[in-house]
């Protein structure tokens, strides 16, 4: 019986040191637990520490300028930028994936631009972008330079950079392309550029279309010249391009290929009537201004029409230059239709 009785207290201790055990070991679960989640609050902290001390870099390297963090799991993104007065002043955008895709310009580089920075978030990568877009109340050109962080696994958590406004540089730079294109005297198109446009015009007839190119030759030019100066030839240059530029569609080309001899192409569904009228109003165009070279100053020109893809500005123009050469010898202050039976 004595016997028994150790057993069952023996069992009893036991049930008891069991009970302490799962105890124990559930308390050292908990507090690996509450270990792990501080380790892991204190690599969250690090990791904010980074990205703050990274972005405060990039403040200090460039006043004027916007810096963001973008955390990709969240989709949300934070920007900071310093003030003349050296305050920063904080926000954040929610749902910026979808918020980027409204707020720029056009598709082509809304994909372009999107492309670019879901690389960012999938990947590490350091890379600039240029794109245009409606930040504030119009759009703007901007560029981005970013790059991504990494985890200790290679795992992208956050894309930070900065943001400047480039508006002006894009205005200079287009000014510039813009006069590489232009004759520096009537802003005209120049010769190389007037091929491109008429070329690409071409290219893009319509069925039923035509395309119509008129090369045109000022009479007698040299008098203004010989009579007046040539500063008063260059100012007549430039009154014949206004007057005729304003007589003109905005897709029209109009051209300056040599010192008096313009181009001038137009598109659409004319009739060789609706052709000869519209050189007829050219002409009158010379004979309105007020020129006092004696007896006046006129011009010839030469047209030849094409449709689509029948040739080329290299093909054309020399069949417009037969039909102007013609026209001179009739006489000048004429235009002559390149094929034609008259000749």
């Amino acid at each position: 019986m004595a016997k028994k009785s150790t057993v069952a207290a023996a069992g009893g201790v036991a049930a008891e040191i069991g009970k302490d055990g799962q105890v124990c070991s559930q308390l050292l679960q908990e507090t690996q637990a509450q270990l792990f989640e501080i380790q892991q609050e204190n690599l969250r902290a690090k990791r904010r520490l980074r990205q703050k001390n990274e972005i405060f870099n990039l403040l200090l390297e460039r006043v004027n300028v916007v810096s963001f963090e973008y955390d990709v799991e969240a989709d949300r993104l934070f920007y900071t930028r310093m003030q003349a007065d050296k305050q920063i002043v904080e926000s954040e955008i929610v749902e910026f994936g979808g918020y980027l895709a409204d707020i720029l310009y056009d598709d082509k580089g809304r994909r372009r631009v999107l492309k670019k920075f879901r690389d960012a978030c999938q990947k590490p990568v350091t890379g600039q972008v240029e794109f245009c877009a409606k930040f504030l109340e119009e759009y703007c050109w901007y560029r981005s330079s970013y790059k991504s962080l990494v985890d200790s696994l290679g795992q992208v958590y956050a894309v930070i950079g900065y943001t400047v406004n480039i508006q002006e540089e894009v205005m200079d730079r287009d000014k510039l392309v813009e006069s590489a294109q232009r004759d520096s005297l009537t802003k005209l198109y120049n010769r190389e550029m007037t091929e491109n446009l008429v070329n690409d015009r071409l290219v893009h007839l319509e069925p039923g279309e035509k395309g119509v190119l008129f090369l045109l030759d000022i009479d007698n030019f040299k008098k203004i010249n010989d009579e007046f100066g040539h500063m008063a030839g260059d100012g007549f240059l430039r009154a014949i391009t206004e007057a005729i530029r304003a007589d003109f569609r905005g897709d029209d080309v109009l051209g300056r290929v040599g010192g008096d001899e313009f181009v001038i192409f137009l598109h659409g569904a004319m009739s060789i009537d609706a052709i000869e009228k519209r050189a007829q109003r050219i002409i009158d165009i010379f004979m309105r201004l007020p020129v006092e070279a004696a007896g006046g100053i006129t011009c010839s020109m030469g047209i030849v029409a094409t449709g689509k893809n029948s040739a080329v500005y290299a093909e054309l123009l020399p069949k417009a230059d037969e039909a102007l050469y013609s026209a001179k010898n009739r006489g000048k202050n004429r235009y002559r239709m390149y094929g034609d039976d008259k000749y």
